[in-house]
């Protein structure tokens, strides 16, 4: 027989005599059960408890433990808390519910532990939590294997717990057990349609826009906040509206399915919240300790981890990445807050990252993370050479190459083509006195010929960059005579492309949008305006100010006008990452994923010569097509060049200097500005 959808459907004669029955026992029992009414007892029952045998349960325990409203017996049937839960809940008084025997909160009491004692879910799922033999993580273990025990993500990738698919014969985890035998996720019984989004022949998830979907569209649907045709705002795109068009839940006049419970945003969600809701609660977590106390010292670092432009990463990062259990091991006092400490950590780049943090939130005050570097590598460095070159190059680095950087370092924190600029100087020293060493001579003993025959037998640039300033220092202080190096000055045109790539390149980054929009901006800097990587890594907000259609670039002590194409982009990258809304206004344009931090020059160079572009040529074409139009002075400030450097790219772009005759009497000094 098939009902009529349309006719009320009475309720099951057989079920009324025992409904009846369990609304007159509750009724007559003594205590708070008796003032909430036969009517509000027989509504309860009807809408909960949905068995006979359910009915059975709760009417044998009433009658066995007539008081049990009042004397919080821990060891009471669920239907039973529940029952005294909505009672509460109504306005009924004098309920006593029972206490977890584990935590002795008043929780829902679902388990019995092998002791006796009964808790709740959550004292359940922390008392059976054992240390994983794989992960070594405290969860719940599922298997063991020659008495090692395995979570269930690490069995599941246990080849012992493959077995063969019944139907299809594949290898695999299995997904249902039938009696036939166990069968794969793909084998699986379920519904099998078209997708009602793709046409996809497959197993169907769910039933979402007017049909059935896939697994995969179910879960884009669901996942996916787009903006509504009905009333444009950013929503899950799963309902029908009365004209029959998708929409969203506010327009269909339903509640919404896939909110997030704590904020109601349907953005970015992560099962039942939303990734900014997750990180909240797991951030909260990584600052508390084993006792369950928040340690609030550290509430300063979790400030500073919610700034992060992706929620996603953050709440990936607190629950996944070593660098948190670093911190949980400084929450818990575990291990000192000290440098010291993050020196030691078996993990360098977790350390650096957890440094970043600590520095920026304050909690540890700041260092120069390249000048430790150094010091830490020529300690090394040195102790690796022997007793007679030591003696010269530990006066050398003391007085020359750590004195130079620890003078930087003073003005700004020390870069990292500093650092290793420091390095290749020590270094070619190291070098050319093992040469010395080699054909049996002293320092003092150095000649020109010798030096001559050194430059000849070892190969590349660095020597003969780095070595005049050795020797100088080394003559100066009166350890060698005086010796000289014939230094071939570089050809600049050797360093340019052609004028007719120059502009490909240009007019390539303006508008290709494969290219990530970082890497088109950085490439713009270069080729409109030859500013160095290193610079360009330096720049903060302050120094890109957008003022109504007009967007400002301060490179010097003036202000340029950006062109329209890179004030777009730079516009649509401040939307995409935020850094426009950053609580800093001084914050980097280009921050590090270490908080308090730029990103490196090395990674820009290497994301544009993946795309076929040398930074080198393109800002040495840029450099002869300022030239050519600028003053000196305004090249010179522009770019940071010097004024004897400036004139070169002058002379290379033939530049006439009857067209400047006021310029022939100017000083081209260092400190030379725009006024």
């Amino acid at each position: 027989m098939i009902c009529d959808p349309c006719q009320p459907v009475s309720v099951v004669p057989e079920s009324e005599p025992l409904n009846s029955q369990l609304t007159e026992i509750l009724a007559a029992l003594p205590g708070p059960t008796s003032q909430a009414g036969t009517t509000t007892l027989k509504a309860w029952i009807e809408t909960l408890v949905s068995s006979t045998r359910a009915m059975g349960i709760l009417g044998k325990y009433a009658q066995q433990v007539p008081d049990f409203a009042t004397n919080g017996d821990p060891h009471m049937p669920r239907l039973a808390q529940r029952l005294l839960r909505d009672l509460q809940s109504t306005g009924t008084t004098g309920i006593v519910l029972p206490l977890c025997m584990a935590c002795n909160e008043e929780r829902l009491l679902v388990k019995t532990l092998p002791d006796g004692r009964r808790v709740c879910a959550r004292c359940e799922r922390r008392l059976v939590l054992r240390p994983c033999g794989i992960c070594v993580k405290e969860t719940i273990i599922v298997a063991r294997m020659d008495g090692v025990a395995h979570c269930k993500p690490c069995w599941r990738k246990n080849p012992a717990s493959f077995k063969q698919c019944s139907r299809c014969g594949a290898l695999g985890g299995m997904d249902k057990r039938t009696p036939e035998g166990p069968l794969c996720p793909r084998c699986a019984p379920g519904t099998v349609l078209p997708c009602h989004s793709c046409g996809t022949v497959a197993r169907i998830a769910g039933y979402r826009l007017g049909g059935p979907q896939c697994r995969s569209c179910f879960r884009q649907i669901k996942t996916t906040a787009q903006s509504c045709p009905g009333c444009g705002d950013k929503r899950i795109i799963a309902y029908l509206s009365p004209n029959n068009t998708p929409c969203c839940a506010s327009c269909a006049g339903v509640p919404a399915h896939y909110a997030c419970i704590d904020c109601g945003s349907e953005d970015n969600m992560h099962g039942k919240r939303c990734y900014t809701c997750v990180a909240k609660i797991r951030t909260l977590e990584l600052i508390t300790d084993k006792t369950g106390v928040i340690n609030t010292a550290f509430e300063p670092l979790r400030h500073r981890l919610l700034q992060a432009r992706t929620m996603t990463a953050v709440a990936d990062f607190v629950r996944n990445r070593p660098a948190a259990d670093l911190i949980r091991a400084l929450v818990n006092n575990e291990l000192p807050l000290e440098h010291t400490t993050l020196d030691q950590w078996p993990r360098p780049k977790s350390a650096e990252y957890v440094r970043s943090l600590l520095t920026a939130s304050g909690l540890l005050p700041t260092r120069d993370e390249n000048l430790r570097l150094f010091e830490t590598w020529a300690k090394h460095f040195l102790q690796t050479q022997p007793p007679q070159a030591r003696s010269v190059l530990e006066p050398y680095l003391s007085w020359n190459v750590g004195r130079n950087l620890r003078i930087k370092a003073r003005r700004a924190p020390l870069s990292r083509n500093a650092q290793h600029y420091g390095r290749d100087k020590l270094a070619m020293a190291a070098r050319y006195l093992e040469h010395l060493a080699a054909s049996g001579l002293k320092l003092g003993e150095a000649n020109q010929t010798h030096l001559e025959t050194c430059l000849l037998e070892i190969p590349g640039r660095r020597l003969r960059t780095h070595l005049p300033a050795f020797l100088s220092w080394a003559s100066i202080n009166a350890l060698m005579p005086s010796l000289t190096m014939d230094y071939n000055k570089t050809d600049n045109r050797a360093s340019m492309m052609t004028e007719a790539d120059y502009r490909w390149t240009v007019q390539r980054l303006e508008t290709d949008t494969s290219i990530p929009l970082r890497l088109r901006i950085t490439g713009l800097f270069v080729g409109l305006y030859a500013q160095r990587l290193t610079r360009i890594t330096a720049l903060t907000n302050d120094k890109i100010t957008t003022d109504g259609a007009e967007t400002r670039l301060w490179f010097g002590i003036s202000h340029i006008l950006a062109e329209p194409a890179l004030a777009d982009l730079i516009q649509q990258y401040r939307q995409e990452t935020h850094s426009y809304r950053s609580p800093e206004s001084t914050g980097w344009f280009f921050p590090s994923r270490n908080a308090g931090r730029h990103l490196s020059s090395s990674s820009l160079t290497r994301g544009l010569s993946q795309l076929g572009i040398d930074t080198r040529q393109l800002r040495g074409a840029a450099l002869t097509n300022l030239a050519a139009h600028l003053p000196i002075r305004l090249l010179c400030d522009l770019t940071g060049l010097e004024a004897q450097a400036a004139v070169g790219w002058a002379d290379i772009a033939a530049r006439s200097w009857n067209a400047y005759p006021q310029l022939r009497s100017e000083n081209y000094s260092n400190s030379a500005r725009i006024e």
